[in-house]
């Protein structure tokens, strides 16, 4: 599965990843013998992963970065295109009276 950061922790080595199958978050932490790795996720990376369920939670199992599909200002970037849509979207329109049928 494919999956996008959307929220990161490096202290807490965690993550909240929105997955490509539009189902329920995954969440990313780290395995219990896991070695203590310096964590380089942040939000808008790109993910290709393995999920498990573990009662009403997907996990992700195992992972690794798509390189070249990295932001570090997702969030800003989108609001900022949202922003541009909206305004870009607005006509001045005149409307003849006489075009009205009464």
């Amino acid at each position: 599965m494919m999956g996008v950061i959307i929220w990161s922790d490096a202290v807490a080595r965690k993550a909240v990843v929105w997955c490509d199958d539009h189902g329920e978050l995954a969440f990313l932490r780290p395995a219990d013998n896991s070695p203590e790795e310096k964590w380089t996720l942040d939000a808008g990376d790109l993910i290709e992963f393995d999920v498990k369920l573990q009662g009403n939670f997907r996990i992700v199992t195992t992972f690794v970065v798509i390189d070249g599909y990295a932001t570090t200002n997702l969030a800003s970037n989108l609001k900022l295109t949202k922003r541009a849509s909206i305004c870009t979207g607005i006509r001045n329109t005149t409307i003849s009276r006489q075009a009205i049928a009464c």
